[in-house]
C-alpha cells in the first residue's frame, strides 16, 4: 500500500510540473521523493539495530488447525508428537546492557531461549512475564548494545506513516512500511488487557515481538498479532502500545511482577436502549451493574447505577477502556471518577487496591 501510495503521490507532482517549467519542477519532484524515501532509510537505519532475532524451544500442544482469524507471529518449526516446536521471533533491546521487550508468547514455556545480536548467540534468561498483555522481558549480558529510542504512543494519529521491523518467515530484519489504521482497538481475544494500534504495514508469522516505529525511528509499539483466515498477511495488524508496554517492561524489571489497580466493581456496555431509559445522550461511559462490599469503590460511595464517563478527567469510552485504565494504575493510588448518577454529574476520589490474580470484577 505504501508503494501505490507514494508512486500516486510522484505522478501527481509529475504531473503538476507540465504546468510551468517542466524541467524545473521535474527536478523539484525527484527531490521530494528522495526526501520521502530519506525519511524511510532513516527511521530503518536508527530501528534495525535494535531489533534482534529470538530462538526458542518450547513445548505447545499438538494442533491440526491451519491459520484462523487470529494469528500471532510466532514462526513455528518443528512440531512433534512429542509437542515440541523450535520457535523464531524478534525482541526489541532496551537498554544497552541487555534488556529485551518481546511477547509473551514468543517464550512462553520455553526450555531455551537464545538471542542472535549481529551474529552473535547469547543465551537469555526469564526476567519475568505478563500474559494478560502479552508481554514479556528477557536479558542477556552484554555492554554497548544497540538500544532502542522509546516514543510516545499516546502522540500516534490514525494516518500517520509508521515502519515495521522483525523476522517474518526467517527472513532477518525485514521492513516494512505503513500506516496507522486505527488506535484502541480492543474486545479482539488476544489478551486480557487491550489497547492495539492497527497498522497496515506488513507483517507476517516471525514478526512477533518485533518493533513498530515512527519516521523519527522511535519505537511506538510491540507488534503481535494480525488478522487474517488463512495466516499471512491481509493488511491488518495489531500492535501493543509502547506506552503500555513501557510501564509492563519497568515493572518487571524493578519488581519481576505486574501489580494493577482494582475498583471491584461489575461493570457494563451502555446500549442505546439503556441509555435512553436513564436520561443519557451518548453510549460512552461504563454502567455499574454491581459493587463488591468493603471494596474500594463501595468505601468512595459509587453504588450500582452509576455511570462512570471520567476517569482521572480523561473520557471513558467502554467498559474494555475504564478496566484499562484502572489496571494501568498502580494500587494505593487515589483516582478521580466522574460519574453521573440520577442524571446529575458528580466526582468521586477512590484509593485502587490491588487487582486479585483472577478477580470477576474490574
Amino acid at each position: 500500500m505504501f508503494r501505490s501510495l507514494l508512486f500516486l503521490l510522484f505522478i501527481n507532482i509529475l504531473l503538476s510540473a507540465q504546468a510551468s517549467d517542466s524541467n524545473q519542477k521535474i527536478i523539484s519532484a525527484r527531490e521530494l521523493a528522495d526526501e520521502i524515501s530519506g525519511l524511510f532509510e532513516s527511521s530503518a537505519n536508527k530501528v534495525r539495530p535494535s531489533v534482534i532475532t529470538i530462538f526458542s524451544v518450547q513445548q505447545k500442544p499438538v494442533s491440526s488447525e491451519n491459520g484462523g482469524t487470529f494469528e500471532r507471529f510466532f514462526r513455528g518449526g518443528d512440531n512433534s508428537e512429542k509437542e515440541l516446536v523450535r520457535g523464531l521471533a524478534s525482541g526489541i533491546i532496551v537498554t544497552e546492557d541487555g534488556y529485551i521487550l518481546t511477547n509473551y508468547h514468543v517464550i512462553a514455556d520455553a526450555e531455551t531461549i537464545m538471542v542472535t545480536i549481529e551474529g552473535r548467540n547469547y543465551e537469555a534468561k526469564l526476567v519475568g512475564t505478563d500474559p494478560l498483555t502479552d508481554l514479556a522481558v528477557i536479558k542477556i549480558d552484554g555492554e554497548n548494545l544497540p538500544a532502542a529510542e522509546l516514543g510516545d504512543s499516546d502522540e500516534l494519529t490514525v494516518g500517520q506513516w509508521v515502519i515495521a521491523v522483525g523476522n517474518p518467515f526467517e527472513l532477518l530484519q525485514t521492513v516494512t512500511a505503513g500506516i496507522v489504521s486505527a488506535k484502541g482497538r480492543s474486545l479482539m481475544g488476544l489478551a486480557d488487557y487491550e489497547d492495539f494500534i492497527q497498522t497496515d504495514a506488513s507483517m507476517n508469522p516471525g514478526n512477533s515481538g518485533g518493533a513498530l516505529a515512527n519516521l523519527d525511528g522511535q519505537i511506538i509499539g510491540i507488534n503481535t498479532a494480525i488478522s487474517s483466515p488463512t495466516g499471512g498477511n491481509v493488511g491488518i495488524g495489531f500492535a501493543i502500545p509502547i506506552n503500555m508496554a513501557r510501564e509492563i517492561m519497568e515493572q518487571l524489571i524493578e519488581r519481576g511482577k505486574v501489580s494493577r489497580g482494582y475498583l471491584a466493581i461489575i461493570v457494563q456496555d451502555i446500549s442505546e436502549n439503556q441509555a435512553s431509559k436513564i436520561g443519557l445522550d451518548t453510549t460512552l461511559g461504563a454502567y455499574v451493574s454491581s459493587v463488591e462490599p468493603d471494596g474500594p469503590a463501595a468505601r468512595a460511595g459509587i453504588q450500582p447505577g452509576d455511570v462512570i464517563i471520567e476517569f482521572n478527567d480523561i473520557q471513558v469510552e467502554n467498559t474494555t477502556d475504564l478496566r484499562t485504565k484502572i489496571a494501568g494504575t498502580l494500587p494505593g493510588k487515589k483516582v478521580k471518577l466522574t460519574i453521573i448518577r440520577n442524571g446529575k454529574k458528580m466526582k468521586i476520589d477512590v484509593e485502587l487496591s490491588e487487582r486479585p490474580v483472577q478477580p470477576q470484577k474490574s
